[in-house]
């Protein structure tokens, strides 16, 4: 008996008891009669997703004919009396939006003659048809069209089409190839000249770097007394450039690497540098692994700011004078901006 209840059709429904289960007297309602209006909303849910279904099934046939929406649609009014929560209202809302996406796709589908209805078309020839007669009033067309519009209208005209189609650019594939032809053969040139400087400007630096120990050892050699020692910042010191000071920091750095260079603190707080030859270097390391301790090197490059490299300068009375150890290095064209301070 219950099933035959459940495969009675929905449309047999009685209205009248329907409609007197509103919310309004739901907190009323004996248990008995709660049962029932669940049993109700589990009705109503069931017959709003079997009208969703068919319209998504038939969607072709509907759109064919419109007017067979009518049956579901009054089928819907008939069940918005028992949507009372948010599921049955999602329900509903999905059909309603399915019925408008059909309608809008027959006014689409609509052919004025031969052709295909065209909106934008529409538009154009009306305001063309009034615009020739001076008579007709293009405000007084609206009034007559608006009790047939789904909208309200809208308060200006935008004169011109109402579609753009944007234009593609048409891309000669001859022309992109010559111009990355072009590309590759820049960057290889590119490529080669700065292997080229590269390569170039290494070995002008191992060049300078063997100058500068050149210059330790000759002090060296002719002060024997002293062993050639000299205060770092004026050997690098260069009275007139800035830039080549800072120069011949890195020089004095590499030497001090290849361990053929040292730099000491002395006692009054002034840091000193001397320069050992190659078979001293070596004797020292053949030592350090014979001890086991081995020999560590590291690149030692303090830091001189322009302001400080002024300081120097003028602490050592070298203002407008040449190097005093270091000679200038003419780099041709190039012109020091710190030069002649």
């Amino acid at each position: 008996m219950q099933q035959q209840q459940q495969q009675q059709s929905l449309h047999d429904l009685d209205a009248p008891r329907l409609s007197q289960l509103s919310q309004d007297h739901f907190s009323q309602l004996s248990q008995a009669d709660t049962q029932e209006a669940h049993k109700i909303r589990r009705q109503t849910r069931a017959q709003i997703r079997r009208i969703a279904e068919t319209l998504e099934t038939n969607r072709a046939e509907y759109v064919e004919n419109p007017k067979l929406l009518n049956e579901h649609l009054d089928h819907l009014d008939h069940l918005q009396k028992n949507v009372l929560t948010t599921s049955e209202s999602a329900l509903d809302s999905r059909v309603l939006l399915t019925s408008t996406q059909i309608v809008h796709e027959r006014i689409m589908s609509l052919k004025l003659g031969r052709a295909m209805f065209n909106m934008t078309e529409f538009v154009t020839k009306v305001l063309n048809h009034a615009a020739d007669r001076p008579g007709e009033s293009l405000a007084e067309i609206g009034n007559h069209f608006a009790p047939f519009m789904a909208r309200a209208p809208a308060l200006e005209v935008m004169m011109g089409p109402m579609d753009v189609v944007v234009k593609k650019r048409e891309v000669v594939k001859r022309a992109a190839r010559e111009v990355a032809a072009k590309q590759i053969a820049k960057t290889r040139n590119i490529t080669e000249h700065t292997q080229q400087a590269s390569g170039s400007d290494s070995a002008q630096t191992r060049r300078f770097v063997r100058q500068t120990h050149q210059i330790l050892m000759r002090l060296r050699n002719q002060d024997t007394e002293n062993g050639g020692v000299v205060p770092l910042f004026e050997f690098i010191l260069h009275p007139r450039s800035y830039a080549q000071t800072v120069e011949n920091m890195f020089f004095v750095s590499f030497l001090i690497k290849d361990g053929i260079a040292v730099v000491r603190y002395e006692d009054q707080g002034d840091i000193v540098l001397w320069g050992e030859s190659q078979e001293e270097v070596k004797q020292k390391i053949d030592e350090a692994n014979k001890n086991g301790t081995g020999e560590r090197r590291s690149q030692w490059i303090p830091s001189i700011t322009l302001d400080e490299w002024r300081e120097l300068v003028d602490l050592y009375g070298l203002r407008g004078q040449e190097p005093k150890y270091i000679p200038n290095r003419d780099y041709s064209g190039i012109q020091d901006y710190a030069e002649n301070e």
